[in-house]
């Protein structure tokens, strides 16, 4: 379970009451979507962002704590949008152990809601008058919206390197967590070392999250999980997992695995004995050890860049979410 101050409990309450302003708001435009909103998941964004401004401010930040709270609505929104758009692209029916939105609706609304999320996001920053965080949150939107392009681009492609994945990854998912990082430094007045240390951690935070992400769609349960498992080969996302794979296998298995990857894109068999035959090369050449190992290299990242901000219970909470992002089953 994931630890969080309790100071961060309250202002997280803060966050959920305007999300669920928007998520009335949405309600009365499409009934049956409110649940997408408030079915916030873990909330690691908007708690990353409160514990980094709380890093700062400590108990006494009440003054600009309106401008994290309303950034941190921001963010979550931005994910739920995304979310959205994720699932539409990849023909998702199950999210957090729910029927999707895509599923349930068709794809035009779920596109649509994804939209109206985003437009809801865009007021409120501009209402911040911030420009800082609008920069930051204008660059985050950028870079996932580059990151679901090229995931599209290099849908079934085996010749993907790990550089290349490293960096699709770092567009597509830890641009928020560096957003997230980043801003609640700047509501909070940080210096400029202290926001450089942020986004470092937020960054490396986001890799590794998205490869534990990952490596849990080869390992996971399913009522765990919240999604389905095995699914992103079949959907064409060569993970690191599968890198590992292509790179360490034998000659033979390396053959299979390309050829695998070929038959799906042609959509020639059904999955699951192609996904168990999949599993048994990765456990053979421990490419799900591997993949831990990588993604351990940027917890520890994040952990060392937290070094020379101050030593508080917020920062023992931010130590406490990379050895979370490690360790998690779903």
């Amino acid at each position: 379970m994931l630890l969080i101050p309790g100071r961060i409990k309250k202002d997280l309450r803060l966050v959920e009451k305007k999300l669920g302003f928007y998520a009335h708001k949405t309600e009365g435009i499409l009934p049956g979507v409110r649940g997408l909103i408030l079915n916030g998941g873990k909330r690691i964004r908007p708690s990353l962002l409160l514990l980094s401004y709380r890093l700062f401010k400590g108990l006494k930040g009440n003054g600009t704590l309106k401008t994290a709270v309303d950034s941190a609505t921001v963010v979550e929104l931005l994910h739920a949008a995304s979310l959205l758009h994720d699932d539409v692209i990849e023909g998702a029916k199950l999210r957090r152990g729910n029927k999707t939105l895509n599923a349930s609706m068709g794809d035009k609304t779920a596109v649509l809601v994804g939209d109206l999320l985003s437009t809801f996001s865009s007021q409120i920053v501009s209402e911040t008058q911030n420009f800082e965080v609008l920069k930051r949150i204008s660059r985050a939107s950028t870079l996932i919206c580059e990151g679901e392009i090229e995931d599209v681009v290099n849908s079934y492609n085996a010749r993907m390197t790990e550089k290349k994945y490293i960096g699709l990854v770092q567009k597509k998912t830890a641009a928020l967590f560096e957003a997230c990082s980043e801003i609640g430094g700047v509501a909070a007045g940080a210096s400029t070392a202290g926001i450089r240390a942020l986004k470092s951690y937020g960054k490396n935070l986001g890799i590794a999250f998205q490869i534990v992400d990952d490596i849990l769609d080869y390992t996971a349960e399913v009522r765990e999980f919240g999604k389905p498992v095995l699914s992103d080969l079949a959907e064409g996302k060569i993970t690191l997992p599968i890198i590992y794979a292509l790179k360490k296998a034998g000659a033979g298995d390396r053959k299979r695995m390309a050829q695998i990857i070929l038959e799906l894109k042609q959509k020639k068999h059904g999955t699951e004995n192609t996904m168990r035959e999949v599993k048994s090369i990765l456990t053979r050449y421990d490419c799900i050890t591997l993949s831990y190992k990588t993604a351990m290299k940027y917890t520890d990242g994040a952990i060392r860049a937290l070094r020379k901000l101050p030593d508080n219970e917020f920062k023992l909470a931010l130590k406490e979410i990379a050895s979370f992002v490690i360790r998690r089953e779903y």
